[in-house]
């Protein structure tokens, strides 16, 4: 069975945010469009600027964990709902490399999935993060 839109993007963030492995990472990002529209807290990025973020200044200097997930709203894009927009809020800890030192934080997000040469992939990201 196919994964739904919301499994398909919890998964996205599993595969590039809390699991250890860079190369995980490294592949998950790929599935980011090269144009997609990205803002996080308000400051428009580029996919790439996005990317490097991801690596040099969060999984460089922290581990993420992954506490929880809800799905607040979705909107198919095609009838079989493969593709869409899903919102969902998510719970994670962040422990930093350098001291250890543990934050907790909470995400909004709301992300566009799409289909380009049938593969799904993420064409906009939108996202407000606190720590709690």
């Amino acid at each position: 069975m196919t994964q739904t839109v919301a499994q398909y993007v919890e998964g996205w963030f599993h595969r590039f945010l809390y699991q250890p492995e860079d190369s995980i990472a490294i592949k998950a990002l790929e599935e980011l469009s090269p144009d997609a529209i990205i803002n996080i807290n308000g400051d428009s990025l580029t996919a790439q600027a996005f990317i490097d973020f991801i690596q040099i200044q969060f999984r460089g200097t922290q581990h993420g964990a992954f506490v929880s997930s809800t799905d607040l709203a979705f909107s198919p894009l095609d009838p079989e709902g493969r593709t869409g927009v899903i919102s969902q809020q998510s719970r994670y800890t962040t422990t930093s490399k350098s001291d250890g030192s543990v934050v907790a934080s909470k995400a909004t997000t709301i992300v566009k999935v799409e289909d380009v040469g049938g593969k799904r992939v993420v064409t906009a990201l939108w996202e407000v993060a606190i720590p709690e």
